[in-house]
This record gives structure tokens, C-alpha cells and sequence, in this order.
């Protein structure tokens, strides 16, 4: 009782209201409500199922069968089975399909009379007819660089030793233009022919010449002093193909000797 009164004096602290509200159960339900409950669920769940439409469909199942199907059923297969097998490719094609059989029956693929027997000979006409292509080899190509490498080398080492002996025999130096003229002038009086010795010099002895008396001082001044605008370029001298087959011819007779 005293924790009874206690908990009513903190109710009345807290909410007078409740604390004067008389203290009834509220949930209840009326007298005999569970003896029928199973039975009222069940009649409430029908009657939510049910449709209007539903009463006036005879409870029958649509899926049916003649009587006496499966009696004559092997029966009526074989005949069919004959009737079918009576049939030929034409009418049978007619039946399944008509489009098919609206269609002619030609071959579209055809070859011209003969085709096969004139087919050998005329793939070898057609071989045998066919042009070889141009070959030039790696080692050509490298062979005509280096030739033309060692062409320049010797013109210039010809043309350093000619204005060499003319400095030395003049006693003082001259222009290098000067020079270079005095030089060619030399050379056509003793009938120097620059090809020829090209011709008669292997690579070996250029380069051994080159090692040894080349000045990279008079091969600059000699670059420099040719006008570059006059010189043919790199693809000029490519596409001259009269130049290229002469070094071949050239290279080719250099290495049969």
C-alpha cells in the first residue's frame, strides 16, 4: 500500500489528470467473442474471394477430351503416316509451303561452256605473263653510299695535294678559289682524269689515304666554299635512275674482279 500511495503522489506531481482518470481496463471484447472467431475469419475470407462472375460458371473442367480419343488414336496416326507417305516431293512441298513452290527450280550459279578445260592453260598464260619486279639488294644500296662517300673523299684529297704543291711552289698563299682554279687548270694540263683513278683505286686504299693525310680543317674550308644551292639534293640524285644503274653496273664489275 505505502508503495501504491508513493506512486500515486508522483503521478499527481507529474499529471493530475491521470492521476484522477479511474483506473479501468479499456481493451475488452464482448462475452463469447472467441467461441465463434475461427468461423467468422473463415466466412469473411470467402466472401472477399468470391466475384460476381464466379456463381455463374458451371463447375466443369474445360479441358476435355472425346470420349473414346485414345481408343482410335494409334489408328488414325498410321493413317495419316500412309496418306503422307503416298505423297510425293511436289505435292508435299505444295502443302507445307506454296511460296516454295511458286519459285522455279534453276540453278543460278553457272560457268560458261568449257570453263573447266581452258582453266589450266589460261592460269599459266596469266603467270607466265606477269613482269618481274625490280630487285636491288641491301648490299647495293650500302655499296653506292659508301662509293659515293668515297668519291668525295678522293676529290677532295686530290684537290688538297694540288693546291698544296702549287702553295709550296708560289712561295705564299693564294685565295682558295684561286687555288681551287689553279688546281682544275693543273689537272686538265696533265690530263688527270678523276673517274679513272676512282676506278682504278680499291676502298681499302681510300680509306687508308684518308686516315692519314685527311685535314678536317681543309674539308671544312672545302664545304664551305661550294654553294649549296647548286648541288643536287639526296632525293634528286635517288630518282636519277640512270645514275643508280651506272653504279650498280659499276659495283657489280668491281666485285666480279
Amino acid at each position: 500500500m505505502a508503495i501504491k500511495a508513493a506512486i500515486l503522489n508522483e503521478l499527481m506531481e507529474i499529471s493530475p489528470m491521470l492521476a484522477r482518470m479511474e483506473r479501468v481496463n479499456p481493451y475488452t471484447v464482448p462475452a463469447g467473442y472467441f467461441e465463434g472467431l475461427d468461423e467468422h475469419l473463415l466466412t469473411m475470407v470467402k466472401i472477399k474471394e468470391q466475384t460476381p462472375a464466379l456463381p455463374g460458371i458451371a463447375t466443369k473442367n474445360p479441358p476435355q477430351i472425346p470420349e473414346g480419343y485414345f481408343g482410335s488414336l494409334a489408328g488414325s496416326i498410321l493413317s495419316k503416316i500412309k496418306a503422307a507417305g503416298n505423297q510425293s516431293v511436289t505435292d508435299e512441298l505444295r502443302n507445307l509451303s506454296p511460296m516454295l513452290y511458286a519459285i522455279d527450280k534453276v540453278n543460278v550459279y553457272r560457268v560458261p561452256a568449257g570453263y573447266f578445260e581452258t582453266l589450266s592453260d589460261d592460269l599459266v598464260n596469266k603467270v607466265s605473263a606477269k613482269e618481274e619486279a625490280k630487285v636491288i639488294s641491301l648490299t647495293q644500296h650500302k655499296s653506292i653510299r659508301w662509293m659515293r662517300y668515297a668519291a668525295a673523299a678522293v676529290v677532295i684529297g686530290m684537290v688538297s695535294m694540288v693546291s698544296f704543291f702549287i702553295i709550296n711552289n708560289t712561295g705564299k698563299e693564294k685565295d682558295f678559289d684561286a687555288v681551287v682554279k689553279l688546281g682544275r687548270k693543273y689537272a686538265e694540263q696533265k690530263k688527270f682524269d678523276v673517274t679513272e683513278q676512282l676506278n682504278n683505286t680499291s676502298d681499302d686504299a681510300i680509306a687508308n689515304y684518308l686516315d692519314k693525310t685527311a685535314d678536317e680543317a681543309d674539308a671544312m674550308q672545302m664545304v664551305a666554299s661550294v654553294d649549296q644551292n647548286q648541288l643536287p639534293s639526296e632525293e634528286e640524285m635517288m630518282s636519277n635512275e640512270k645514275l643508280i644503274d651506272d653504279l650498280l653496273k659499276e659495283s657489280e664489275n668491281k666485285t666480279h674482279n
